[in-house]
């Protein structure tokens, strides 16, 4: 089949790249979305996961907040990045063996864990795959492979490298 619309996206599992983290006593991560995984034009990621390892009693909750609240980070006098609270629509305490699963496109922040309190996660990625396949033959996947390292090197500032890809 190589018409996209006549595929859907079916749950395969969960990526097999895991990321371990310890956010220290008033540390966080600010206000952001999520990455795509991409494996191939067939395989990739549209929710994010997060396995809490441990009870973290105070601060370090996963806060979630409006679209629009992107356009909004900015430095408070503490020196981290965030959003004004009228901009949250609702926190997700971190809790030993909770699992917390998520569209990558929502604008969420790591809040920090108050003193002397750490938190430890898994992050990951549940990973989807079209089928029937769309553009599997060898030729589109040589195909999506340059455009995929074009893309690379257009985040990379090399313009005309990725221009030649672009064209082929």
């Amino acid at each position: 089949i190589e018409d996209p619309e006549a595929s859907e996206w079916r749950l395969i599992g969960l990526n097999h790249d895991l990321l371990f983290a310890t956010y220290p006593s008033g540390g966080g991560f600010a206000p952001h979305t999520d990455g795509t995984t991409r494996h191939s034009l067939n395989r990739r990621s549209f929710l994010s996961v997060i396995i809490y390892l441990n009870d973290c009693e105070q601060g370090g909750e996963t806060r979630f907040y409006r679209p629009e609240a992107a356009e909004y980070i900015r430095l408070f006098p503490d020196n981290r990045f965030s959003c004004v609270d009228s901009f949250a629509l609702t926190e997700v305490k971190a809790r030993l063996g909770r699992f917390l699963v998520f569209d990558q496109a929502l604008v969420h922040e790591g809040r920090p864990p108050a003193q002397p309190h750490q938190k430890h996660i898994i992050r990951s990625d549940l990973m989807f795959e079209r089928q029937p396949m769309v553009f599997h033959s060898q030729e589109d996947i040589l195909a999506y492979e340059a455009y995929d390292e074009a893309c690379a090197l257009a985040a990379d500032n090399k313009y005309e490298k990725a221009t030649v890809l672009f064209d082929r």
